[in-house]
């Protein structure tokens, strides 16, 4: 048997494995099943998609999306390098990276415009991304308005502060008044006493909370989301 043969059967055998490794949710040892394959065949795209979607799988996701975009650059075939994208979007997704996610999409959507599940992943990063705008247009927006209610909440501090003190150098002026009258034998009659002003009662600024719509809140599928479990056994193997 020729070496070559040899490598390719060796190179089979431990994609094999790795393949049934990934099926048993053993994901680090298909990660290594891989490895080793592709020491055997570093030119294999099929080996570098098998290898990213098994470190997709292991929450690898930088390692993962390498692969599966040099598997993506190598496939001679558009489905395939589609199917790439497709699962290195679905890694950055996983991750909660919406717009790396997009990205990939919008690839695989050009080199697979048949796919329904490449529009469908698409379509829900894309709302997503919308929702996640949202929520932080909502926050920001709330807390303007807690800076404006405690703006407010310190002017009317102040203001009441401030009359306050007015009210308390009105009741010592109006007392000195008091002792020069009993001084004076001449005014045996009280003066009427001014009505002291009441301080004014804050007045607290309503908070606006801008409630996400709940249609914008639909349910996905979310098996969609999932790695595809299709493994490339390797076509000229």
């Amino acid at each position: 048997m020729c070496p070559v043969a040899a490598h390719a059967d060796k190179a089979a055998r431990l994609n094999d494995q790795g393949i049934e490794s990934y099926n048993e949710n053993d994901h680090e040892e298909s990660v290594r099943s891989f490895t080793e394959a592709l020491v055997e065949r570093p030119d294999s795209p099929e080996l570098r998609f098998n290898r990213g979607t098994a470190l997709s799988a292991a929450g690898k996701t930088d390692e993962a999306v390498t692969e599966l975009e040099r598997a993506a650059d190598t496939f001679g075939r558009s489905d395939l390098s589609a199917a790439a994208h497709f699962n290195a979007g679905n890694t950055h997704l996983a991750a909660g990276s919406i717009e790396e996610a997009i990205g990939e999409y919008i690839e695989a959507v050009k080199l697979d415009q048949s796919s329904k599940d490449i529009r469908h992943n698409l379509e829900l990063a894309v709302r997503m991304l919308e929702q996640q705008q949202q929520q932080q247009e909502n926050s920001e927006e709330n807390k303007d308005e807690e800076n404006k209610d405690q703006q407010d909440e310190n002017q009317d501090s102040s203001d009441q502060k401030n009359e306050q003190e007015e009210n308390k150098e009105q009741d010592q002026n109006q007392s000195q008044e008091d002792q020069e009258r009993e001084q004076n034998e001449d005014q045996n009659q009280p003066q009427p006493q001014e009505s002291e002003p009441q301080p004014m009662t804050p007045e607290e600024a309503q908070r606006i909370l801008d409630a996400m719509n709940d249609e914008e809140k639909e349910a996905f599928e979310l098996r969609k989301m999932m790695m595809k479990e299709t493994m490339r056994q390797g076509d000229d193997w």
